[in-house]
């Protein structure tokens, strides 16, 4: 089993909505400790690597006190913050214009780039394909990663090059009642013309 890291690029944008609602009790509020607003305040770098329980405890709190515990706020949060830093970081990798060359390339990355535990992969079918994570200790902050992955597998399909996109969880009516190892989301996309 490997490490539960994360790399940084996926905490920067909880840390720049926790840097910048100072006047919430995250403290109070949430699961984040002293010691993790500490870390945040001090600058979280795309490059280095993070415990997962950091990245864990910070989408928790942005979830519950800035998402309102909605998904389709985690949704937005995915398709948006997330995925215009992860875009701008690995923007080499992650424009070809090939929703499914693109796919298998955000799995990869996922593989070892920004988790050093679970395993991400992309498996091509004839309207699209399915995008699976597993992580053998629980998906991380299932609740609201969930929505999240979904709003950016969405945005990199729709980045390179995919219309009348479709992102559907298999486990959509589970997520927020048990604990999962696995998460599979069948997506399928019209390339623009």
């Amino acid at each position: 089993m490997g490490e539960r890291k994360v790399k940084g690029a996926l905490v920067v944008p909880l840390a720049m909505i926790i840097k910048d609602q100072k006047q919430m009790d995250w403290l109070g509020q949430t699961e984040l400790t002293a010691e993790d607003l500490k870390k945040i305040n001090e600058g979280i770098l795309t490059s280095a690597w993070y415990d997962l329980g950091l990245m864990e405890r910070a989408g928790n709190a942005v979830f519950k006190l800035v998402g309102q515990d909605k998904p389709e706020l985690a949704f937005e949060f995915g398709q948006g913050v997330l995925c215009k830093i992860l875009l701008s970081v690995y923007r080499s990798p992650l424009k070809k214009n090939d929703p499914a060359e693109i796919l298998a390339r955000f799995a990869a990355l996922y593989n070892g780039t920004w988790f050093k535990s679970g395993v991400a992969k992309f498996d091509r079918n004839e309207t699209g394909g399915v995008y699976s994570v597993s992580e053998p200790e629980g998906i991380p902050n299932q609740g609201n990663f969930a929505p999240m992955l979904k709003g950016v597998l969405f945005r990199v399909v729709q980045e390179n090059g995919g219309e009348k996109i479709k992102v559907e969880l298999d486990e959509d009516k589970l997520y927020q009642t048990q604990k999962l190892t696995a998460l599979h989301y069948r997506i399928s996309w019209e390339t623009k013309k």
